[in-house]
């Protein structure tokens, strides 16, 4: 039976880092839409899409990994690693290229956690980041 959500960690391994963490990315905005329903309520969808982005882009995520990578382990930061140092085509005109690479890279961890399924661990993450903002 084919499980949409977890994979082997083995398996993932062997995964491109970029398709990691470009699930890691959809994961991070979805967690932060959340967060924002539960602090506004019912707001406009571009309300709510204005919130979002302030949070949901690489210049935060750079400055947030660097507060909390205190709290990665090892595997972790092996998916951080990979992450940041992939070779990445293209670059945002709007965000420096290390910012991009720390974005990648805490992406990477996200979407490491999401495809092993330790949902546990992702609500322990972003509890600390929002308890950041």
């Amino acid at each position: 039976m084919f499980n949409l959500y977890t994979y082997d960690k083995k398996r993932i391994k062997s995964f491109n880092i970029l398709s990691i963490a470009y699930i890691g990315d959809c994961v991070y905005e979805m967690y932060f839409r959340n967060y924002m329903l539960r602090k506004f309520g019912y707001i406009d969808s571009n309300k709510l899409h204005l919130e979002v982005i302030k949070y949901v882009n690489a210049k935060f995520q750079n400055d947030i990994y660097y507060k909390i990578k205190y709290l990665f382990g090892e595997e972790e930061n092996y998916y951080f690693k990979r992450g940041r140092n992939s070779k990445v085509r293209t670059i945002p005109k709007n965000c420096s290229v290390g910012n991009y690479k720390t974005a990648t890279g805490l992406e990477s961890i996200v979407g490491y956690l999401y495809m092993v399924g330790d949902f546990k661990r992702l609500d322990f993450i972003f509890d600390e980041i929002f308890k950041l903002i």
